[in-house]
């Protein structure tokens, strides 16, 4: 896209960004209809038991990147979300729809709740997995930053699966603990591919995370996302360890469909297993927030497997790093908020592969830091962020770059 493009791209959705405001704001300001920025429209029965809640989010981004081969500038819309959800207080369900329309497949989140108990809860459909760590747990327009971490974009995708999914949650004095079990086609999101009658490739993924507040809860609203934007008055602490067990990965971070296939001896088909497991603890203290993860994937089942059904064509172990995204890595997040609106972000990102001195896998060891500033209005609700990043690579790769958006969440 050319540069006159570009600007005028940008000038048309920082415009139409503005616009969203100051209707949500006057709307709230008259008291025209329930609706509010972040709260979009809302429709509910006289005593509260049904409701309905259309809204949704757009996320202009404005992109600087120097590297050693070229500068390149590129402004693109990162995200615009339309979310419908409601829910059934008599019936003990909740649905909720999220779609994102900057995207070829728009389908995100799809999925019914229902809680026959207070503290027992089963959803089914599209969804993040569980088995993840914390940052893919959060929404994108919930981050501290323009995008995921390095550490969470190379071992996922979006995050999302489709199945079913049951957690609980019970107290041992202050202590709330979190159990949480899911069971996925282990093939991503709309894993039926371009034809509805394409059957999943591969076995079921099997998931788990246990969370574990030894605290307390975080504050009412200050959950979803690692910024303390409400400035907790105690420390607060969440604790989480997760993973995840794929029969038969056909993609090279368990999320995709048909992205390869390998063979036995006996010419049938096959696939590896895929493993992943990870730590996470998010602590937020009077406007300071810090997110530690840690985490790693292997692989498993790969003796006998063959790239191809020519009985020569075995697999070596250090090939599979060819097929699925294996190693260890980590990241960490810590905002300071600096009054009420303004923050100070830093984000540091490091991941490196099982088969070090493989040059074939499909990535190497590299680390990513961010250094960033946000303006909140109303929590995420409108966002300004602007960030600097620097990523380098075991060979030498050294790239600069300059991050803006703009939110506006309705």
């Amino acid at each position: 896209m050319h540069t006159k493009t570009n600007i005028f791209f940008m000038i048309r959705s920082l415009l139409f960004s503005i616009f969203i405001i100051l209707c949500a704001e006057v709307s709230h300001a008259q008291g025209l209809g329930d609706y509010g920025l972040g709260g979009g429209l809302k429709i509910a029965s006289r005593d509260y038991n049904y409701g309905f809640q259309l809204g949704g989010a757009i996320q202009p981004k404005l992109s600087f990147i120097d590297n050693s081969e070229q500068v390149d500038t590129r402004f693109s819309p990162e995200l615009t979300f339309l979310r419908i959800q409601g829910f059934a207080l008599r019936e003990k369900l909740e649905f909720f729809i999220q779609s994102d329309y900057s995207r070829n497949d728009l389908l995100m989140d799809a999925w019914i709740s229902y809680k026959p108990v207070e503290r027992i809860k089963l959803t089914i459909g599209q969804m993040p997995n569980i088995g993840n760590n914390r940052e893919m747990l959060f929404y994108e327009d919930q981050l501290s930053f323009t995008s995921r971490s390095f550490f969470s974009s190379r071992f996922c995708e979006t995050g999302r699966e489709i199945g079913m999914k049951l957690e609980a949650e019970f107290n041992i004095g202050e202590v709330k603990i979190q159990p949480k079990l899911a069971l996925t086609t282990g093939d991503g999101r709309n894993s039926f591919g371009d034809d509805s009658r394409d059957v999943d490739i591969g076995g079921y993924k099997y998931a788990f995370r246990i969370d574990l507040s030894p605290f307390g809860d975080f504050s009412e609203g200050n959950t979803n996302f690692s910024a303390d934007l409400l400035f907790e008055k105690k420390l607060k602490m969440l604790i989480g360890v997760a993973g995840s067990y794929n029969y038969g990965a056909s993609g090279p971070v368990g999320e995709s469909h048909g992205d390869f296939t390998m063979y036995r001896a006996n010419g049938s088909r096959d696939l590896p297993d895929y493993r992943k497991w990870y730590l996470d603890a998010l602590l937020k203290y009077r406007g300071v927030s810090i997110l530690f993860e840690i985490g790693q994937a292997t692989a498993n089942s790969l003796t006998g497997l063959k790239h191809s059904p020519v009985p020569s064509d075995i697999l070596l172990p250090e090939e599979i790093s060819r097929y699925l995204v294996l190693g260890t890595g980590g990241n960490l997040v810590a905002e300071i908020m600096i009054r009420k609106n303004f923050s100070l972000a830093a984000n540091y990102s490091i991941v490196y592969p099982e088969f070090d001195t493989y040059s074939g896998g499909l990535f190497i060891a590299t680390s990513v830091t961010n250094l960033g500033f946000n303006y909140y209005h109303r929590g995420h609700n409108a966002k300004f962020h602007l960030d600097y990043g620097i990523t380098r690579d075991i060979n030498g790769l050294l790239e600069n770059q300059i991050q803006v958006i703009f939110q506006v969440r309705i």
